[in-house]
C-alpha cells in the first residue's frame, strides 16, 4: 500500500523495489493508502477479494497497516499472513509484544525524525548561511525482541 502521491512516497516505493530485486517476492498490486487507516481498510478489502493468496503486506505506515489488519480480521484471512506498517505507533508496538499473530514487526521512523531538518532550516534562517546536505537517519526494525525499548504508553501516537 502507498502513501500519498509525494516524493517521500515515491523514495519510499523505490527503495521497496530496489530491496525486493532478485527476490522470489511478487508483488500483487500496489494502491494508495493515503497513509490512513480508513483508505487502507478499504484498499484492503479490494484486494481480499481480487486475490486468493496473499501472504504479506506493506502498508509503508501503521495507519494504514490499522485499517488493512481490520478488513483482514473481518475477512477471517489472518491465518499465515504478516502486516508490516511503519512509524513506531504504540498500539501497533503493543501488538508486537502482545505477539499479534499479523503483526511480528514495525519500522521506527516517528515524526521526530524531522528535527535534523528543521535545525539545519532554522540554522540558515538565523545565520544566512547555506545549509544542505542529506542526513540518512537509522530506521530500526521493531521485534517482539526490542519492541518494550520503543513503546511509549502514554505518547499520543
Amino acid at each position: 500500500m502507498r502513501g500519498i502521491p509525494t516524493a517521500i512516497d515515491n523514495i519510499r516505493i523505490d527503495a521497496f523495489k530496489k530491496a525486493l530485486e532478485g527476490t522470489s517476492i511478487q508483488v500483487l498490486d500496489m494502491q494508495y493508502a493515503n497513509w490512513n487507516p480508513d483508505k487502507g481498510f478499504e484498499v484492503m478489502q479490494d484486494y481480499l477479494q481480487r486475490f486468493p493468496q496473499i501472504d504479506g503486506v506493506w502498508a509503508g505506515d501503521d495507519d494504514a497497516a490499522l485499517g488493512a489488519i481490520e478488513a483482514i480480521n473481518q475477512a477471517g484471512r489472518d491465518k499465515g499472513m504478516i502486516v508490516l506498517g511503519g512509524s513506531g505507533m504504540n498500539k501497533v508496538i503493543k501488538r508486537i509484544m502482545d505477539g499479534d499473530k499479523l503483526v511480528d514487526a514495525d519500522i521506527f521512523y516517528p515524526p521526530t525524525l524531522i528535527i535534523p531538518a528543521i535545525g539545519a532550516t532554522a540554522l540558515k534562517f538565523a545565520t544566512g548561511a547555506p545549509a544542505g546536505g542529506r542526513w540518512v537517519l537509522g530506521s530500526p526494525l521493531i521485534t517482539k525482541e526490542n519492541a518494550e525499548q520503543y513503546y511509549f504508553p502514554e505518547a499520543p501516537y
